[in-house]
């Protein structure tokens, strides 16, 4: 509430006069009786001063791995944007604090530039205020928005000193399950042009295994006939054969590991959209199931550690795995947030220290569960082996 001291009412932090981009947040309190005015006011938004840069990695997990194309934005379908807004409300002209555009294809770097007043980009890099009232719980605060998808918004801390890979961007283009033959270009027949999303895919589920440091893991899936992880994974060695998700969408293969030999590929219902890592190590894997095509009526989805007890991870190396489901939106260019996260440090730990895997979720068969969003079982347990994976 205003504060009134003097006979005069007292603005709030969030009414006091600032730059451009700039804005106010805090308290103010009356002492001594109100003889006193004490502000807490600090400056959020753009802070020539003392403000920080922000700049950092962008994977997107459908790229080809082994020829990536390096558009991780899809800037091919039209402008590309990354935009950190002070915010609501969301306006170009105002608490747009922070931006990078592409017209072209995208790098999959970025480093937000300085907003004029015509809402375009300049060309120095601009400095944020990076204190914590800026993007605590209490709107407004930073918001991240990427290709103009402010539904899709998420909170966007600014630190005095980020970690390392602490403003990386894993994405995940939606699942959109209502559309088909969607140009994800601007121009049909145009150079570049050759992916349509033919994107009717109501029972498709994507994990995104993610962590980041030195340390490597494994992901894979797993089904009752076959526990032995040399029989039905994804997870022992780098993945060469990823099918593209976006040209061909009905084709369910992955390379499979049966006695270690990748050439022999079965249809089981999974695309392995291979690895990724950053400059910062940044690491991820990515699949996309079509539980219509499920081999058993239940996967399980593991990750494993490489060398040693998984559970020596869960402080260090910020495992989590991220689902997806099937929305309705027909932008091929948005990116989804994720329904479900799961991570190591919560599961429930093994009496075995030693032990590798990390069971995080089970998925089951359309003809199991008719809701999509229900086909994902939490179990979230560290597991000595396959042997002991619940079904």
């Amino acid at each position: 509430p205003n504060l009134v001291t003097h006979g005069y009412k007292v603005p709030l932090c969030s009414e006091e006069k600032t730059d451009p981009y700039s804005f106010k947040k805090g308290t103010k309190q009356c002492l001594n009786n109100c003889k006193t005015l004490q502000s807490n006011c600090v400056v959020c938004g753009l802070d020539d001063v003392n403000g920080v840069a922000v700049a950092g990695n962008i994977i997107n997990v459908l790229e080809n791995t082994v020829t990536p194309t390096f558009d991780p934005l899809l800037a091919l379908g039209g402008s590309a944007s990354i935009s950190l807004f002070y915010a609501p409300p969301f306006d170009d002209l105002i608490t747009k604090v922070g931006y990078r555009k592409y017209d072209v294809k995208s790098t999959n770097n970025y480093s937000l530039k300085k907003s004029d007043t015509s809402g375009t980009a300049w060309a120095t890099s601009v400095k944020i205020s990076s204190n914590p009232i800026c993007f605590n719980d209490t709107e407004p605060y930073y918001k991240l928005v990427i290709n103009g998808d402010t539904a899709r918004a998420f909170s966007f801390p600014v630190f005095a000193s980020p970690e390392l890979g602490g403003y990386d961007l894993i994405l995940s283009p939606v699942i959109t399950k209502n559309i088909t033959g969607k140009e994800i270009c601007g121009v049909p027949g145009a150079l570049g042009c050759s992916q349509i999303r033919d994107s009717t895919r109501p029972n498709d589920i994507r994990i995104v295994v993610s962590w980041s440091g030195d340390m490597d893991f494994k992901a894979g899936f797993a089904v009752p006939e076959l526990v032995e992880e040399s029989s039905f994974s994804a997870a022992t060695s780098v993945i060469t054969k990823s099918v593209n998700y976006f040209t061909y969408p009905q084709n369910t293969l992955i390379a499979i590991e049966p006695a270690g030999d990748l050439t022999k590929n079965d249809e089981v219902g999974i695309w392995c959209h291979g690895s990724g890592q950053t400059a910062a190590k940044t690491k991820e894997i990515a699949f996309t199931l079509d539980t219509t095509k499920l081999r058993s009526d239940n996967y399980v989805l593991y990750v494993r550690a490489v060398s040693s007890g998984i559970k020596n991870y869960a402080n260090t190396a910020k495992l989590k795995v991220e689902v997806y489901f099937p929305e309705n939106d027909t932008d091929a260019r948005h990116f989804a947030r994720s329904a479900q996260t799961y991570y190591l440090n919560a599961a429930i730990p093994s009496d075995n220290s030693s032990a590798m895997y990390w069971q995080v979720l089970n998925i089951k068969k359309s003809t199991i569960e008719q809701d999509v969003l229900k086909r994902v079982a939490p179990v979230n347990k560290i597991k000595t082996g396959a042997a002991y994976f619940e079904f």
